[in-house]
């Protein structure tokens, strides 16, 4: 019956929305601070595991680059030419952002990597290895900030999801790079290109993870039976409702829910009473079931066969 949020779910949406910002600011941040100290220490040592993480870093400043335009988009209004929002802003650009994992960076990676395993393996082209220790103990420590950043917030929305995943993916790279590194100070080559490769091979899960994690979205995902029975009990609450059935929800956006529900009043109700009915039934399961936009129709019992929630 509404295109209109709810004035009881703004606050918590703002502040949802203030979590994501901060965290995905302070990821960006340090990423572009790592991906300058890890191709600085690139081109002094040769280590290319350097430039493996350099490319996982350049992953992730894409990805929350984008995500971060996704967070402010989504937050615009709906309109004329979006009338549930522009929620699912962050699961394209989370899905954008996983073939650029998949398609360019991991392959990249490979590319530089492999031909390291047909090269002398004497360290002859290495240079100062204690440059590329010390950075690839910085990069691993440094990508833990926007991971407690975010695990703090609590935020819940796509694209503070994707970046969490990616900030967990670039612990687990920096972390082979950093075990690749020790190993290459300590006379063991051929560690640099296998590191890079394992680099290589977890950006490519990542942006499988990030891909299969939004695009159900994009297609319409619904919410769980849990969220539905809700729903549902929180219609026929409602005084006047005598049933409910034809239920159907899926996801808008990120903690956004449109919902179409069919309810039954008494026959001899009149039309003024059975839209204050249905009004207080869109009030509630807007409040109590998180439902942001719902259609509700009434009708009178069993004008239809679909199967009831009890």
């Amino acid at each position: 019956m509404s295109f209109q949020q709810s004035p009881e779910t703004q606050p918590a949406h703002m502040k949802n929305h203030r979590a994501e910002v901060r965290g995905m600011r302070i990821a960006l941040s340090g990423y572009i601070v790592l991906l300058t100290l890890q191709l600085v220490a690139f081109f002094l040592t040769n280590v290319v595991t350097l430039l493996a993480m350099a490319f996982e870093t350049l992953a992730s400043i894409i990805i929350a680059a984008m995500l971060l335009l996704a967070i402010y988009i989504s937050r615009k209004p709906a309109d004329e030419f979006h009338m549930f929002g522009y929620g699912r802003a962050q699961n394209v650009a989370a899905v954008i952002s996983s073939v650029v994992f998949i398609a360019f960076l991991s392959i990249e990676t490979f590319r530089a990597a492999v031909p390291k395993f047909w090269q002398s393996p004497d360290g002859s082209g290495f240079g100062n290895i204690n440059i590329a220790l010390i950075v690839s103990i910085i990069s691993l420590i440094l990508c833990f900030i926007p991971l407690i950043e975010i695990w703090r917030s609590k935020a819940s929305g796509a694209s503070i999801k994707a970046q969490f995943i990616s900030s967990l993916e670039d612990v687990a790279a920096y972390g082979a790079g950093l075990i690749g590194t020790i190993l290459v100070s300590r006379g063991y080559f051929l560690a640099d290109p296998i590191a890079s490769v394992l680099v290589g091979i977890l950006i490519a899960v990542g942006g499988i993870i990030l891909f299969r994690e939004n695009i159900s979205y994009l297609i319409g995902k619904s919410p769980d039976r849990q969220v539905l029975d809700k729903i549902a009990v929180t219609a026929k609450s409602v005084k006047g409702v005598l049933g409910v059935h034809n239920l159907r929800a899926e996801y808008s956006g990120p903690g956004f829910i449109r919902a179409g529900i069919h309810i039954e009043v008494s026959s001899g109700m009149s039309i003024e009473e059975a839209d204050r009915v249905a009004h207080e039934v869109e009030r509630r399961i807007q409040q109590e079931a998180g439902c942001q936009y719902c259609v509700i129709q009434v009708h009178p019992p069993h004008a239809a066969d679909e199967e009831k929630f009890h």
